[in-house]
């Protein structure tokens, strides 16, 4: 790579937007070159799709050499920076190389801070990546298949229960598509009871989608929970261990949890799927009143497209 070289680290919106916006500004003899871990670009906010299997993983993934094809794209994970001389160095799958540039852009976006609660590092799961939501939705279908084998009855109470922590968008999506999906899948189970698979958002605030309009929040709290969703405000999850939990309303849970995370939410997103416990905390309540959780098998909920 000659000098008149801009990289860009990432291969996201971002770092898949840019090249092509600059490849029409450039002047002649600029060269783009663009460094990514994956192979691919995924479209993000359909990763919930994934997990409750609406759609196939291939699609909503791109190959970034498709996407941009006039920059050279260099698959490798970047292991330092050396501002002063301009080069990068990264770790490839033909072994160390070193690229030099005039220009470096990055663009590699957010990871998921699975540090901001306790325990979460080792038991629970975030949703930032294709693996991540294939590996949520196995997960979810292996739970199920263990509750058709598994015949005490104080261990089927906790392969069935799956919580989601946030209610951010990445996480209202994944509470709502898995909803759907456990009961879509439920006559394939017969042997798994309706009362034996319960789904459960917390959001340590006091109401969903902060981001958007109040009315459009609690529009979407209501429709979680006609549909068997046990959607609770001001649940703040303090810590995460193997054996179940409690919340920040000092009300305890055993089950398996899904933690969903996007670039602007915490873990409580996505976004964990293992065993967790939240300490004991504030004796706050949620300010929307729940009513117990209704059978995920109910032929009258809406489908996951009516959601507001």
């Amino acid at each position: 790579m000659q000098p008149g070289a801009i990289a860009i680290i990432g291969g996201g919106f971002a770092g898949t937007t840019l090249p092509r916006e600059l490849d029409r500004a450039l002047p002649f003899g600029y060269q783009l070159l663009l460094i990514s871990e994956e192979s691919h670009t995924t479209f993000t906010p359909m990763l919930p799709e994934v997990v409750g299997a609406g759609v196939f993983p291939e699609q909503i993934v791109a190959p970034i050499s498709q996407v941009v094809r006039r920059a050279r794209f260099v698959m490798g994970r970047v292991t330092s920076i050396d501002f002063a001389a301009r080069t990068i160095t990264c770790a490839t799958l033909a072994g160390p190389s070193m690229f030099p540039y005039e220009h470096v852009v990055l663009a590699f976006g957010l990871r998921a801070r699975l540090d901001m609660i306790p325990g979460a590092a080792q038991h629970a799961l975030p949703l930032k990546t294709i693996r991540d939501a294939t590996r949520l939705r196995n997960l979810v279908l292996r739970r199920l298949a263990r509750l058709e084998l598994e015949t005490d009855p104080l261990l089927r109470q906790r392969p069935g229960h799956f919580v989601v922590i946030g209610g951010g968008f990445s996480g209202v999506e994944t509470a709502g598509a898995l909803a759907d999906s456990l009961r879509n899948i439920a006559p394939y189970y017969p042997r798994v009871a309706p009362g034996e698979v319960k789904l459960t958002l917390l959001q340590d605030i006091d109401r969903l989608l902060a981001e958007l309009p109040e009315r459009l929040g609690d529009a979407q709290h209501r429709s979680l929970m006609e549909r068997s969703v046990d959607a609770r405000v001001n649940a703040k999850a303090e810590r995460v261990d193997e054996r179940g939990g409690r919340s920040a309303t000092a009300r305890c849970w055993r089950h398996r949890r899904l933690s969903a995370q996007s670039a602007g939410c915490r873990i409580h997103s996505s976004k964990t799927l293992r065993s967790c416990s939240t300490a004991a905390g504030s004796s706050s309540t949620p300010t929307c009143p729940l009513s117990g959780p209704r059978r995920l098998g109910d032929r009258r909920l809406r489908p996951h497209s009516q959601r507001l």
